[in-house]
C-alpha cells in the first residue's frame, strides 16, 4: 500500500462481513487507509489503467487490477469517504456462494483476446 502521509507509515483497516440485507446476498469487504483520501470527482478515474498521482510511486495499475477482478467475479467496488478522520473507504462486494437462487457460481467469461487492461491501438485493432 502506498498514498500515506509523507514521513509516516500507511495504516489500513480490513473488515470482512456479510451484506446483512437477505435480499443482497454479498460478502463486504472494506478497507480504510488513513492517506489523503480520493477526491470525488477522481474516484472513477483511479480505476483507470496507469491513473496515478504524479507523487505517487506506484504504476498505477493496481486499483485497474482490482476492478477488473471484481467484474471477473460478479463483484463491484467503490470508493467513499473513511468514516472518521481523514482517508479513502474502498467496499469492496461479491456474490456469496450458496446465497443465491442460481447455482452459477462461475466467474464471467473471459474474451479469447486478452487485451482488457490495453486501450492502446494495436497492429490488427483500430
Amino acid at each position: 500500500m502506498h498514498g500515506g502521509r509523507p514521513g509516516a507509515p500507511v495504516r489500513a483497516g480490513v473488515a470482512l462481513r456479510p451484506s446483512g440485507r437477505p435480499a443482497d446476498p454479498v460478502a463486504v469487504l472494506t478497507v480504510d487507509d488513513d492517506g489523503p483520501g480520493i477526491a470525488p470527482q477522481e474516484r472513477e478515474r483511479v480505476f483507470q489503467r496507469f491513473s496515478r498521482r504524479t507523487d505517487s510511486p506506484g504504476s498505477g495499475l493496481g486499483l485497474t487490477l482490482v476492478a477488473q477482478q471484481m467484474a471477473l467475479h460478479r463483484g463491484t467496488v467503490r470508493i467513499s469517504d473513511r468514516l472518521e478522520g481523514p482517508g479513502a473507504r474502498f467496499e469492496i462486494r461479491l456474490p456469496r456462494l450458496g446465497d443465491t437462487d442460481t447455482d452459477d457460481t462461475r466467474t464471467m467469461e473471459l474474451p479469447l483476446r486478452r487485451d482488457w487492461l490495453s486501450d492502446f491501438p494495436g497492429p490488427d485493432r483500430p
